[in-house]
C-alpha cells in the first residue's frame, strides 16, 4: 500500500478522480476536524457541523470525477463548509420565522376567518405555482423546501449530483418568483380595473 502522508493536495484530488479511496482517506483525514471546528464555530451545534462535513466530504467522492478544484484544496473545502454551513443558517432562519408566527397566531388564539382565508389562499397559489415546475424540477423543489431533505440526500435519492440538485432548485426559485411577479401584476391590474 502507498503511503500518501507526503503527497500534495494535488496529488491526492487527482486520484481520487480516479476512484482511490486511499488518497481520498488521506484527504479526510487531514481535514476533517479543522472543517468540523470551521462548521462549528458557525452553527453552534456538533451534530449540525458533523452533518455538513460528512456531506461536505460524501459529495467530494460521489462527484470527485467531475470535481473541478480552481484554487487549492484547502480553500475548496473551506468555502464549501462555509456555503453549507449559510444553507443551514437561512433554513434555520426560515424555521424560526415560520414556528414564531404560528406560535403567535396560536398564542393568540384561532385565526380569524380572513386570516384563515387568506392563508389558505397563499397556500392554493403556491401549490399552484409550484404545480406548473416541469415534474422533474418540482419534484426536486419539493424535497428540498416541503420534506426539508439535504441536497446531498436528494442526489443520492435521485441518482443525480449535488451541483444538478443545486442548479434545479435556483432554476425552480428564479422560475417561481418570475410565475408569482405575473400573478401580483396580474391581480393589481384587475384590482385598479374594478
Amino acid at each position: 500500500m502507498t503511503v500518501l502522508c507526503s503527497f500534495t493536495d494535488t496529488q491526492l484530488i487527482a486520484r481520487v478522480k480516479y476512484g482511490d479511496h486511499v488518497a481520498f482517506t488521506e484527504i479526510y483525514e487531514r481535514y476533517w476536524n479543522v472543517l468540523f471546528i470551521h462548521a462549528l464555530k458557525i452553527v453552534k451545534s456538533e451534530d449540525k457541523a458533523m452533518d455538513i462535513v460528512q456531506d461536505l466530504f460524501t459529495a467530494l467522492w460521489e462527484d470527485a470525477g467531475m470535481c473541478k478544484i480552481q484554487v487549492s484544496l484547502k480553500a475548496y473545502l473551506y468555502a464549501a463548509v462555509r456555503n453549507r454551513t449559510l444553507d443551514v443558517i437561512r433554513r434555520q432562519g426560515v424555521e424560526i420565522r415560520y414556528l414564531e408566527s404560528f406560535n403567535k397566531h396560536t398564542i393568540a388564539g384561532n385565526l380569524d376567518t380572513e386570516e384563515t382565508v387568506s392563508f389558505n389562499e397563499l397556500v392554493r397559489l403556491i401549490d399552484a405555482g409550484v404545480a406548473d415546475l416541469p415534474q422533474q424540477m418540482q419534484r426536486i423543489f419539493c424535497m428540498s423546501y416541503r420534506e426539508g431533505q439535504p441536497h446531498a440526500q436528494i442526489a443520492d435519492e435521485l441518482n443525480i449530483t449535488i451541483h444538478t440538485v443545486k442548479k434545479t432548485i435556483t432554476r425552480a426559485r428564479h422560475f417561481l418568483r418570475a410565475w408569482f411577479i405575473q400573478f401580483l401584476l396580474l391581480f393589481s391590474l384587475l384590482h385598479l380595473l374594478s
